[in-house]
């Protein structure tokens, strides 16, 4: 290993190793290397979001200190800013080769041009449930705009109760909510149903990056019953859903509860009606 060329670790250690230092310039130059080769929706499924989900786990299980956490979330999003001019750079590539209706001959493995153009479309990336899952938003984001979308991103914060409302969603057409945490299903039920009801006609979608099979198994049924309108496991299936033209899912109906009258007779509450989109 001293004496090899093969590099001791796998692309996702190394840029998460290089986030945890808090040195995004480096994890930038490592970043450029691949993208010589590749796109940046690559980068990020590969390599990106695996590093992010490396970050996770060790914050689930403890090891990963607060001000550790913090530096590694502002370096991943100085990572996705220094990333920016290759963003702005494939989305001029990606809007010459649908206007010459050719694919670009410098990437023969174009994988870009299979994604949908969300030219005149706009949405709002958020992050779940940490300062982690705000930086996977941020590199949602810049995908959507290399496909010629207008896109946003907001914190995890806005997502409570009581900011929700400070959203700005008057003119967006679909929300991606990422969770790099498998087990947050609950929260997810809430945030669609609070994006929904802030809306008509809002798509709300989730962005859960699968960690490994039996996890993703063991949550299936609780992720299936949180009425949002796709629930994926990459940015490139996200981009697709995402800038998709059918309409939402309509709010399911809250579920029957049982009042207490003052008399003590117990009866069940009528549930407010669904929203259509």
């Amino acid at each position: 290993m001293l004496l090899g060329n093969e590099p001791v670790l796998e692309p996702q250690a190394r840029l998460y190793q290089r986030l945890l230092a808090g040195d995004p310039d480096e994890a930038t130059d490592h970043a450029e290397e691949f993208l010589k080769q590749g796109y940046l929706i690559d980068f990020y499924d590969k390599i990106g979001i695996p590093a992010l989900l490396i970050g996770e786990r060790d914050r689930q299980r403890g090891v990963m200190l607060d001000e550790q956490r913090v530096r590694f979330a502002e370096s991943t999003q100085a990572l996705v800013a220094n990333l920016r001019e290759i963003a702005e750079e494939e989305e001029n590539e990606e809007q010459a080769a649908e206007k010459d209706d050719a694919d670009n001959p410098s990437r023969p493995d174009k994988q870009q041009g299979d994604l949908p153009d969300g030219e005149g479309r706009s949405l709002i990336c958020i992050g779940g449930r940490g300062e982690i899952d705000d930086a996977a938003a941020a590199m949602l984001a810049q995908v959507f705009e290399v496909q010629g979308a207008a896109a946003s991103v907001a914190g995890h914060p806005m997502l409570e109760a009581a900011r929700i409302r400070e959203l700005a969603l008057k003119d967006v057409d679909a929300a991606v909510v990422l969770y790099l945490n498998g087990q947050s299903s609950a929260h997810a039920r809430h945030a669609v149903r609070r994006l929904k009801r802030l809306r008509r006609g809002l798509r709300v979608g989730i962005l859960i990056p699968q960690i490994d099979a039996e996890a993703a198994a063991g949550s299936a049924i609780a992720w299936a019953e949180i009425n949002a309108d796709f629930i994926v496991s990459s940015i490139a299936d996200a981009v697709v859903a995402g800038l998709q033209d059918t309409p939402p899912v309509p709010l399911k109906a809250a579920p029957r509860r049982l009042l207490r009258s003052r008399s003590g007779v117990r009866s069940e509450a009528t549930p407010a009606p669904a929203l259509g989109p």
